[in-house]
């Protein structure tokens, strides 16, 4: 099975309408990219834009498909829940309007343990519209 192929439920604990993670388009260890089109049901939506917390959620969320697909298909254990222990440097060039597509690029610079520092870019097209150094956290 093709890695765009997987359901991204089975790689992310959260569920709609908190998910902002459509599908994931490449895994390259360590690195992963997704994609996820701005919706009406968006709960970070307002006046038709998608706000600044939603990209910061789109982020994490990539990095956690990237942990989710590595825990069930590579190590074969439980999708795990985690969390946003920091972000740095946030960078929001501008926030993208419904109906958008943004492709999320997560490439990991360190790992320790359950820690993940990854540095995040969020693009609409080949427009640059986020980026963030971030550390997530995932719990058993």
């Amino acid at each position: 099975m093709r890695i765009d192929e997987i359901d991204i439920l089975e790689v992310l604990p959260q569920r709609p309408p908190f998910c902002f993670v459509d599908r994931m388009l490449r895994y390259e260890e360590p690195d992963i990219v997704t994609q996820y089109t701005v919706k009406e049901d968006c709960v970070f939506l307002e006046d038709g834009k998608m706000l600044a917390s939603g990209l910061v959620e789109n982020m994490a969320q990539s990095s956690a498909a990237r942990m989710g697909y590595i825990n069930k298909f590579v190590k074969h254990l439980d999708v795990r829940v985690g969390f946003i222990g920091s972000v740095k440097g946030l960078k929001v060039y501008r926030c993208p309007a419904l109906g958008e597509t943004v492709t999320t690029c997560v490439e990991l610079k360190q790992e320790i343990f359950s820690i993940s520092m990854v540095q995040a870019t969020v693009c609409v097209g080949e427009e640059k519209i986020a980026e963030a150094i971030m550390k997530t956290v995932e719990v058993e």
